[in-house]
């Protein structure tokens, strides 16, 4: 898989965690990449490209994928609010309704809204729910996990429940209400 990511923006992050160039030509990370490109050919490319002229450190910056792969492979693909895998289910306790977690977000602990930069320090990856929860509010990690554990908790589907909640994700059905 070729990389362009702009060279400023490559030095910016390898000057931070030199490992997370080792992303870029991991078999698995290439696969995701091969089917996020196959799915959605035209996936944002006039929104990356504004944001990749800023500097990287701005909040509002563009960070590669390869270096969100990396964070997230960094982290054991595991929300680092809830701690629950991309792959686990939870149950929204009020709703009924159970989603999987899904590929973890980009989170700036001290939001760009709030003067908080892009950094390796200053970004970590959670659920994409506790990243619409958090949004810029000035909370820290440990109050998002015991506000959202009030509300979700970890599912473990059985077997038959399995196969019924596969089969609706993949006409793209993305909540299933019990």
């Amino acid at each position: 898989m070729i990389d362009n990511t702009p060279e400023k923006i490559k030095q910016y992050w390898l000057d931070q965690a030199p490992e997370y160039v080792e992303a870029i030509s991991d078999p698995v990370y290439q696969q995701e990449q091969f089917l996020r490109i196959a799915l959605r050919p035209d996936d944002n490319v006039k929104w990356r490209e504004k944001l990749e002229s800023l500097d990287p450190a701005h909040p509002k910056a563009s960070v590669p994928d390869w270096v969100r792969w990396a964070k997230r492979k960094k982290q054991d693909f595991r929300c680092f609010i809830l701690g629950w895998h991309e792959n686990d289910w939870m149950l929204n306790k009020q709703s009924g309704e159970i989603q999987q977690v899904g590929i973890l977000t980009l989170d700036h602990t001290l939001a760009a809204h709030h003067g908080g930069l892009t950094t390796d320090a200053n970004t970590k990856m959670i659920a994409e729910i506790a990243n619409l929860k958090k949004g810029c509010k000035l909370k820290t990690y440990s109050e998002m996990r015991q506000f959202l554990h009030s509300i979700y908790e970890l599912y473990v589907p059985d077997p038959v429940e399995l196969i019924a909640i596969e089969s609706l994700r993949m006409k793209n059905i993305k909540k299933v209400k019990l």
